[in-house]
């Protein structure tokens, strides 16, 4: 664990070339940011593999702001002065989900799926990712009745588009 620095307000990273702003990934309660150095690098080499940056819709969260969301009580978003976030909530609407869910698997030891409230530019129905580094790996979605985890990434993104994006 390596809390990343913050100068000027971004992420300062060595070896990552890409400028992360601090209030991207700051809470939305207190509007303190912490994250692990780890979760920008899954981040920007899962954006490099791609070709395009990704939107961060949250990462940091203090303990008020997620009991406030009825977030996990183990949720690797947490944060306080000695443990940085180890999470991020990322997308791209205007990019295939199975595309950027077949580079974060790659990046993050964990993933997880959701559909977006918002659609895609073009129209069409869009998830939106969670990527942290916590161990041991695991992959899942949600839908309306609630999580479904796997081991294997291929098998979860296959029943999250029959399941999840197809019904809808």
């Amino acid at each position: 664990m390596k809390i990343a620095k913050q100068e000027n307000g971004f992420f300062v990273v060595d070896g990552i070339t890409r400028e992360y702003p601090v209030y991207d990934f700051a809470c939305k309660c207190c509007n303190k940011a912490s994250v692990d150095e780890s979760v920008l690098f899954a981040l920007y080499f899962t954006e490099q593999c791609l070709g395009y940056p990704l939107h961060v819709n949250g990462c940091s969260r203090c303990f008020n702001y997620n009991t406030q969301i009825h977030g996990s009580a183990r949720s690797a978003h947490l944060f306080d002065d000695q443990s940085p976030a180890n999470a991020v909530d990322f997308e791209r609407k205007d990019k295939p989900y199975a595309d950027i869910w077949n580079v974060a698997v790659c990046n993050f030891s964990r993933v997880g799926i959701y559909l977006s409230k918002y659609l895609a530019d073009d129209g069409s129905k869009q998830a939106y990712f969670h990527g942290d580094v916590k161990q041991p790996s695991l992959f899942w979605y949600r839908d309306a009745s609630g999580y479904h985890y796997y081991k294997d990434p291929n098998a979860c993104i296959k029943d999250f588009t029959e399941k999840v994006m197809k019904k809808i």
